[in-house]
């Protein structure tokens, strides 16, 4: 079933959708067309006529160009949404002022709740009935790795996935022709952040408290990892499912660990194993998860105490609190557009639609059609490319990955200042100079 944003929460529906039909009316008036990273042959051309391009699947012959994706807008994670409405409040704006080389966007949303059985279904239904040009923003790691199989058979075009990178660019090996990534890797993430710490908090002994999911995997896998060349020691490993309600026991096994600091690298139930461990007399530092750069995760933690000046995470692009007038636009249209939204999580979603529309943009120029090789083509040129809150942007035929540099920010009174500046992180120093 399609979910689509209620009105009431929105200004704008992301779509308007029924089960089992098409979601946008204009690829209703058109013919069903072919995966576009396999096109069919166009017609035979007639003696003197010019061929006509071959249909490409989610393109509708007026321009419209339609992506979509799964985002958790119920359950635990449904902060997720705010991705969704960041995207959308881009499309719209690229649509209200006549789009880009004839082309608009179209956004279709499934809600499948971060629930992996749901999202095989929602997948399908993108690909298959909904015939999308490519999944563009989808969330979750859990959700991916469950329509992983199903996204490399198909060669489905994917888009700025806010899952595990780790997952879908397996370290040495080539990119996927078929995905084009945002986030950097979590493992290069936690390497970035506990290497900070180490050499500059002097933090030899590490807790790590993880989701038992691929999210909290990547964590403690990276830490492990990493551990012996720094000369630090993993006093815990402390992993819960993320269904679980009991958070006491954690927070204590933190607390009598006798760690430097505690990696957090979960989402549900994060803050709670967090304010279990400070009940419990815990008062070193913590090293936390990009989910706590802002709303209602951060509201759990910022006022417990001991958790000011003492906790540090890395963010891979600029915050909706930064005075960048890169992000004017985005700071005038969003809470016009979600009055009620979120634009810590949102402004990544605008910031993929921006470089979506980008691709789009170059790889249209002079009347080209659109088609999925094309775009690769043209997102591989990007070299320390940035637009809207993204920084660096690089892409190449070696590496699909996209944001290579992450800042080291700490959590203070008033909220988060940088202790570094941008800077590459150093696993993926080798793409850099590509």
């Amino acid at each position: 079933m399609t979910i689509v944003i209620p009105r009431e929460r929105v200004s704008r529906q992301l779509v308007v959708a029924v089960a089992g039909l098409m979601l946008i009316a204009s690829a209703c008036q058109t013919p069903a067309a072919t995966p576009s990273a396999t096109p069919t042959a166009a017609p035979t051309a007639t003696s003197g006529s010019t061929p006509a391009p071959a249909a490409v699947q989610g393109v509708s012959g007026d321009g419209v160009i339609t992506v979509g994706a799964w985002v958790a807008q119920s359950g635990p994670l449904a902060v997720a949404a705010n991705y969704a409405y960041g995207a959308q409040a881009y499309f719209d704006t690229i649509n209200d002022a006549g789009g880009v080389n004839g082309h608009t966007f179209s956004f279709t949303v499934i809600d499948d709740g971060a629930d992996p059985t749901k999202t095989v279904t929602a997948a399908k239904q993108l690909w298959e009935e909904d015939k999308v040009f490519a999944f563009f923003l989808p969330y979750g790691s859990s959700p991916f790795s469950a329509v992983q199989q199903y996204v490399a058979d198909n060669q489905i075009p994917v888009f700025c996935p806010t899952a595990n990178p780790d997952l879908y660019f397996p370290k040495g090996q080539p990119p996927a022709a078929n995905i084009f990534g945002y986030l950097p890797p979590y493992s290069s993430l936690v390497s970035q952040l506990v290497t900070w710490a180490n050499e500059n908090l002097g933090v030899t002994k590490l807790a790590v408290v993880h989701t038992n999911d691929a999210f909290g995997q990547s964590g403690i896998d990276a830490a492990n990892a990493l551990a012996a060349s720094l000369g630090i020691e993993i006093v815990d490993d402390i992993g819960y499912d993320s269904t679980e309600t009991n958070y006491a026991p954690f927070g204590r096994r933190v607390a009598d660990s006798g760690a430097d600091a505690t990696l957090v690298w979960a989402i549900p139930g994060s803050a709670q194993v967090m304010t279990a461990a400070i009940d419990s007399g815990y008062d070193s530092k913590w090293l936390i998860n990009e989910a706590f750069r802002g709303g209602f995760f951060l509201e759990q933690i910022r006022g417990l105490a001991g958790v000011t000046g003492n906790t540090y995470l890395n963010l891979y692009q600029q915050q909706s609190f930064s005075h960048d007038p890169t992000l004017d636009e985005f700071k005038s249209v969003f809470p016009t557009k979600y009055p009620d939204g979120d634009p810590l999580f949102a402004l990544a979603g605008w910031t993929c639609a921006a470089m979506f529309v980008e691709g789009v943009r170059e790889s249209t120029a002079d009347g080209a059609q659109l088609t999925w090789p094309t775009l690769a083509s043209t997102l591989e040129s990007w070299q320390s490319v940035n637009i809207a809150a993204a920084v660096g942007i690089t892409y190449s035929a070696e590496q699909h990955i996209g944001a290579l540099r992450a800042q080291v920010m700490r959590l203070d009174g008033d909220g988060y200042h940088a202790v570094t500046d941008f800077v590459v992180m150093p696993e993926l120093a080798q793409y850099a100079g590509q």
